[in-house]
Formats: structure tokens, C-alpha cells, sequence
């Protein structure tokens, strides 16, 4: 500015003007002068706002998927469908969602744990079918869907930490289960807090089960090193005693492309326990005769063999 206003000055010196008028003319060329600086700094410093928000969004944006296509890999292999040798599967509840297929094998097994039902509980009652007692839990509703003798419904939350009105898994089993000599099967449906539930039960209580059925949610969030590395201690810890034996994803949500592996959004997983069951390869093509969309009217999510 300072440059500006000695040109100015010089110009008007020479202009056939009163020395009153070329003050005068000085001002008015200066405040025109000042008043477009200003103007011109505003656009300045917001386009540099808006370059530094793109430059943090990128880097926000690179942040959430710069796991690379290994990594990646590595934990959804600790997802591939094996076969039960001599046992066979089965749906259990109803059509669409709330239904899902798992190992027709209850040998033994008086009890089972529904953790997330909302508005839909065919599962529980299905397994209450079996000679099951069947414990529900959520705290979002006031009662049970259904009524059945061999179902007991809680109004609590299933968490990371008991407290009033909010359950674990392990408070569960230590409540429920603590002098039950034969296996229990658990079924979790909650939302996204799977992972961290799972991840705070030792897998002692979790070994309890014959089997787990579980709606994994979030998958979109693999390429996060965080969740990614959520992922696969859960993972981890479950496959040191479980392999999967089914595999269907729910159409509620869509796909994800990661690292170019494209994914279900959530997807719903039959974990069968290694100390009850013998396995061999397997090369079944999901979703099978036995899967049905969650939501009806659209098309099931095509699986493939889910082997990475």
C-alpha cells in the first residue's frame, strides 16, 4: 500500500490542479484504492480457507482408507466359510430379516442368548421351539415382541461395562450360565456395539458357546487403522476358537469398495465353535437356498465364495 500511495502522489503532483484539489483527488483515489484492497484481501483469505478445509478433508479423507489391499486381506481371511463335516444347516426365524442360517445342531444345548431384537424375535422363538430358554436383551424396548414360556425378556444394554440398566457379555454368562454344564448358543445384533462388546469378553465365556451368530456392522470402516485394528483382534480371538460357517450379507446397507475389495456394508456371520465341530474346505457360493434378503423387494448381495 505504501508503494501504491507514493504513485498516486507522484501522479497527481503533475496534474493542472489546485494544490486544495489534488489533496482532494488524493483521498477519494485512495479510499477507492483502500476500499479495493480490502475487498480484494477478503477474496484472498477465503479462498485460503477454502484451500487449507480441502487440504484437511483430504487428509481426513486419506486417513480413513489408507490401510493398504493387504491388510485389508488379512483380516477378512479370518472370515472364510469353512463346512461342518456330518452336520447341516438350517433357517431359523422367520422370512427376510430376523431369520438366520446356522448349524441344525442343538445336542446338549438348553440355552441361548438373544442380545438385540427390536421389533423382530422369530429367532428366539425358534430356538424356544427346541426345548431352548432363550434370554433377550434390549433397552429399547419395553417388552418382548413375543410371548412364550421359555423366553425371558431384559430391558438392559448390552456394553463394554455393567452398570445400572447395561449388561456384558461376560456379567451375562456369569449370571445366566455360571453353573450350566452343556454349551449355549448367542445371537448379536447390536447395532455396531458388537465389536466392542466382543472385545471385552474373554474368550473363556466366549467358548461357552456351540455357536455365535452375529451382524457385523461397519465393514466400510476396514480401511481405518483403528477399526481396522478393532477388526482383527476381535477376529483373531474368535477364530483361536470358532471358524465361520456362514455368511450373508444384510441388503439393508450396500456395498464398499476398499483398496478395490468390494465388500457388504454389514454382514452376518454363523461362527461355529472348533472343540464341537470338525471342518473341511468349503466352496459354497453365497448367498444359498437357504438365505433370503433382509429386505424383501430387493435383490440379495452376492457373495461368491467369500474367500479372500
Amino acid at each position: 500500500m505504501r508503494l501504491i500511495k507514493r504513485i498516486v502522489k507522484y501522479i497527481l503532483r503533475r496534474l493542472p490542479a489546485t494544490s486544495g484539489f489534488v489533496n482532494t483527488r488524493f483521498d477519494t483515489v485512495m479510499d477507492d484504492i483502500q476500499r479495493l484492497h480490502d475487498s480484494i484481501n477478503l477474496r484472498l483469505q477465503g479462498i485460503e480457507t477454502k484451500l487449507q478445509d480441502n487440504v484437511l478433508n483430504s487428509k481426513n479423507s486419506l486417513k480413513l482408507h489408507e490401510a493398504t489391499q493387504d491388510e485389508i486381506l488379512s483380516v477378512l481371511r479370518l472370515l472364510a466359510p469353512k463346512s461342518a463335516k456330518e452336520i447341516r444347516k438350517g433357517r431359523f426365524g422367520g422370512n427376510y430379516d430376523g431369520g438366520y442360517v446356522m448349524l441344525d445342531d442343538f445336542d446338549g444345548i438348553s440355552l441361548a442368548f438373544s442380545i438385540g431384537i427390536a421389533d423382530n424375535d422369530t429367532w428366539d422363538l425358534a430356538m424356544a421351539a427346541r426345548g431352548l430358554l432363550v434370554h433377550q436383551f434390549d433397552h429399547s424396548i419395553d417388552r418382548a415382541p413375543s410371548k412364550h414360556e421359555r423366553l425371558r425378556f431384559h430391558k438392559e444394554m448390552v456394553s463394554t461395562k455393567r452398570g445400572p440398566g447395561i449388561e456384558t457379555l461376560q456379567s451375562i454368562f456369569e449370571t445366566y450360565a455360571h453353573d450350566l454344564k452343556g454349551d449355549v448358543i448367542l445371537k448379536c445384533d447390536i447395532e455396531g456395539e458388537e465389536w466392542a462388546a466382543l472385545d471385552a469378553c474373554p474368550i473363556n465365556e466366549l467358548d461357552r458357546c456351540a455357536q455365535i451368530i452375529c451382524e457385523l456392522h461397519s465393514l466400510e470402516k476396514l480401511g481405518d487403522y483403528p477399526f481396522l485394528s478393532l477388526a482383527n483382534r476381535v477376529l483373531n480371538k474368535l477364530y483361536g476358537k470358532f471358524r465361520v460357517v456362514h455368511v450373508h450379507a444384510n441388503n439393508w446397507r450396500g456395498l464398499v469398495n476398499l483398496a478395490n475389495i468390494c465388500l457388504p456394508e454389514v454382514l452376518e456371520v454363523t461362527f461355529a465353535n472348533v472343540r464341537r465341530y470338525r471342518f473341511t474346505d468349503s466352496h459354497e457360493i453365497f448367498p444359498s437356498s437357504m438365505d433370503m434378503p433382509n429386505l424383501s423387494g430387493i435383490p440379495d448381495i452376492r457373495l461368491g465364495t467369500f474367500v479372500f
